[in-house]
């Protein structure tokens, strides 16, 4: 009974193994598009595969476990040197060989049956494994770089204390806040979904709610189709806002919604501001899910942080002198 428990286990490292190499086995962007299209497979393959890292840490923790207590139970059914020498072949298959295979139609349609309660999972334990892994790649990947950008910032302090230099404060201030952005993402400077007021596609637009979006400092304004789906169906510029012309949202509604991940850097976003020549963006999660709006004025607050307080201050501190 015990061998055969066994065996189950190592039927479980095995399959997780194909399993995982399966979600592996298409681009995430293949997926998604045969899943719009209708294929059954991979839509319950792209439920799964968005997860990625969550996806990767959860399976390698069922590998692990199950590897584990297989290496007991044989071990304590078989002569030392044989349980070696099994388990020993055991990695070599599952750890060398198998990764170098292609997807099987076993581990594929075994991966299909599997996405729901895999994604059942995930929903839960997402968070945390996520973060997990960002800890262990800041953590534990080897860097063999000589600089870093703290040594580039330093570089800057140093610069700007001597003597000999024409670069004052405020320029030292913008290339600061330019090297601490290189290492930002999108996520740590746009603004958080829930923040933002929502209108409708019917909606009228008056003043009082320009009022409203202007106090608050929300220029850019997604635009959903009613209250029971909340599709996404554009955003509008209240700057381009006449009630005098025409109040209506549907008029106004600007497409296409042109979007960027959460995770990608300040220097991403830069480069996609230029490339589309738009100047707002709906912020998603490997999800695909809406976590937040994008601006290219949220990009130069950060860029310029700073810079307005330290000019008052040494205006304050030229009156002083003078008086």
């Amino acid at each position: 009974m015990t061998f055969i428990l066994g065996l189950i286990f190592l039927i479980f490292t095995i399959g997780g193994l194909d399993v995982l190499k399966s979600y592996r086995h298409f681009s995430r962007k293949e997926l998604k598009a045969r899943s719009l299209k209708g294929d059954p497979l991979a839509t319950k393959l792209f439920q799964v595969a968005t997860y990625q890292n969550s996806l990767e840490m959860l399976m390698y923790f069922f590998i692990a476990v199950s590897f584990t207590v297989t290496f007991f139970i044989f071990n304590s059914q078989m002569p030392s040197w044989l349980s070696f020498i099994f388990l020993f072949l055991l990695i070599l298959v599952s750890f060398v060989w198998m990764p170098n295979l292609k997807a099987s139609y076993f581990g594929i349609k075994t991966a299909k049956v599997l996405s729901g309660p895999i994604s059942f999972v995930l929903d839960y334990v997402h968070p945390f494994l996520n973060n997990l892994t960002l800890f262990l790649k800041a953590n534990f990947r080897k860097n063999d770089h000589i600089y870093d950008l703290k040594d580039l910032k330093n570089r800057l302090v140093d610069i700007s204390k001597d003597q000999r230099t024409s670069i004052n404060v405020e320029q030292v201030k913008l290339l600061e806040n330019m090297v601490d952005g290189l290492s930002l993402e999108v996520k740590e400077i746009a603004t958080p979904w829930h923040k933002l007021k929502h209108l409708y596609v019917d909606d009228t637009v008056g003043p009082i709610v320009l009022n409203e979006l202007h106090k608050q400092g929300q220029k850019i304004v997604p635009v959903l189709n009613d209250k029971k789906d909340k599709e996404l169906l554009g955003l509008i510029n209240i700057e381009r806002f006449d009630v005098n012309k025409d109040s209506s949202v549907k008029s106004k509604l600007e497409r296409p919604i042109f979007y960027i991940n959460e995770n990608a850097t300040l220097i991403d976003a830069f480069l996609t501001f230029s490339e589309t020549n738009y100047a707002a963006f709906v912020v998603i999660d490997d999800n695909q899910k809406n976590v937040g709006v994008l601006t290219l004025g949220n990009l130069m607050e950060r860029i310029t942080k700073g810079l307005a307080f330290e000019e008052n201050a040494e205006e304050i501190k030229e009156n002083e002198a003078i008086s």
